[in-house]
């Protein structure tokens, strides 16, 4: 939430709950120790880089960077809502409201490519589509960079990952950790996920069969006459 105020976010009512929720969990998600930050979204994301990434150098939530790269329309700026740069890793986080709509691909090069005119493309770079996607399939894509420091291809990986996961993914770590400070976090993380209708969801498919048994007092509300009205 911090970050959401810092960057004056509440007055745009069309997003302050997209952005309030992203502040929320991942403004949070930076408390914890850096290789604990990757091991979540890590897993949370299926991502295939190496185990590890070393520290967290430098994030930010919602910088303007400049859109002069030719490959960069229709924009003045561009603005990632998360940046996380490790020492051997730069992730860019794109955040939706929802799981399920709202991510597209020309949003993504446009980030990618202003990072890199910010800050250079010196390392790996992934892009985490965190909600809004219509399949999970990673995709490794490659954008033409074309600023008059740096002229190559940039190739980068995009994995993506809805709240549902990630929260599942949260809720594994709180019950793995020995460390009382961490668990306070996630369990933080974890709650304020819950105040924007993210739960945790044991789905009927996925129960084992051959352990199921119906109780009897159960039966009996069926039957009673509150539900024959």
């Amino acid at each position: 939430m911090l970050q959401a105020l810092l960057n004056n976010k509440f007055p745009d009512i069309n997003i302050w709950k997209e952005d309030l929720k992203t502040s929320t969990v991942l403004g949070n998600l930076i408390y914890l120790p850096s290789f604990i930050i990757y091991k979540i979204l890590k897993r949370a994301c299926a991502i295939k880089t190496p185990q590890n990434v070393g520290e967290l150098c430098s994030y930010s939530f919602w910088s303007k960077y400049s859109a002069d790269d030719e490959s960069i329309t229709n924009s003045r700026y561009v603005e990632p809502d998360v940046v996380f740069q490790f020492d051997q890793l730069d992730m860019i986080i794109e955040a939706k409201m929802s799981d399920y709509c709202g991510q597209y691909e020309e949003q993504w090069d446009k980030e990618v490519c202003s990072f890199c005119v910010e800050h250079g493309y010196s390392k790996p770079i992934i892009l985490i589509a965190l909600g809004g996607c219509t399949n999970l399939d990673p995709k490794d894509r490659t954008i033409l960079f074309n600023n008059q420091s740096i002229n190559k291809s940039i190739n980068y990986s995009v994995y993506k990952c809805t709240w549902h996961s990630l929260l599942s993914t949260l809720d594994q770590e709180y019950h793995e950790t020995q460390d009382r400070t961490h668990a306070r976090i996630l369990e933080n993380i974890i709650w304020g996920l819950n105040m924007f209708g993210v739960h945790n969801i044991i789905w009927l498919e996925t129960l084992n069969k051959n352990n199921l048994s119906i109780n009897q007092s159960s039966i009996s509300i069926f039957n009673s006459s509150i539900w024959k009205k």
